[in-house]
């Protein structure tokens, strides 16, 4: 019995030593592909900071930073909408209610502003109370929709919504879960 196990550990040990072999032959291949794809991904970074001076050139520096302006606004706009559809389609299927009161299950969606009062980009944040970190987690509880909570940095967190994840509950099945029967012992 022990030569058994003592021939099933020294087959297991040569598969494995013929792994790690395996392995170390094609570390050099994926290196080279690493390096391949990050030689490229430096050419493209050269080509576009080349074609972006270029533009700049040619269409002057102020115009090019305001389409940029006009860009990041859409896209963050976009972003805004496309969060919003999100929330409103969890609470049409069930899995977002309104709430009045923040509480451990809930999910607030909130605006940061800036010591001034200013939006801050993106203009809407949202998270789930129960993956805040302290102290946050701990000093929204309670909180409604219009209430703020100052950051350490100075910046306010405006709280505009105010959702309680809804638990799915498992279905339970009543009675027999298949029409055929147990199998027997024939003697």
């Amino acid at each position: 019995m022990s030569e058994t196990i003592a021939n099933l550990a020294q087959k297991n040990a040569r598969n494995a030593m013929q792994r790690v072999e395996a392995l170390e032959k094609i570390i050099p291949n994926i290196i080279s592909a690493t390096n391949q794809s990050l030689n490229q991904l430096q050419q493209q970074l050269a080509q576009s900071v080349e074609i972006m001076d270029a533009l700049i050139q040619i269409l002057g520096e102020e115009t090019v930073g305001k389409v940029m302006q006009e860009n990041r606004q859409f896209r963050n706009q976009k972003a805004l909408e496309e969060a919003k559809a999100r929330v409103a389609a969890e609470v049409d299927s069930g899995a977002l209610k309104p709430a009045e009161t923040v509480g451990p299950n809930s999910r607030i969606v909130f605006q940061e502003l800036d010591a001034n009062g200013k939006a801050l980009e993106p203009g809407r944040a949202e998270f789930d109370v129960s993956k805040m970190l302290e102290p946050f987690r701990t000093e929204v509880q309670g909180k409604k929709a219009g209430d703020s909570i100052k950051t350490p940095a100075g910046n306010t967190f405006e709280i505009q919504e105010v959702y309680d994840n809804v638990e799915k509950k498992a279905d339970v099945l009543v009675g027999p879960t298949s029409t055929t029967e147990a199998p027997t012992a024939v003697n």
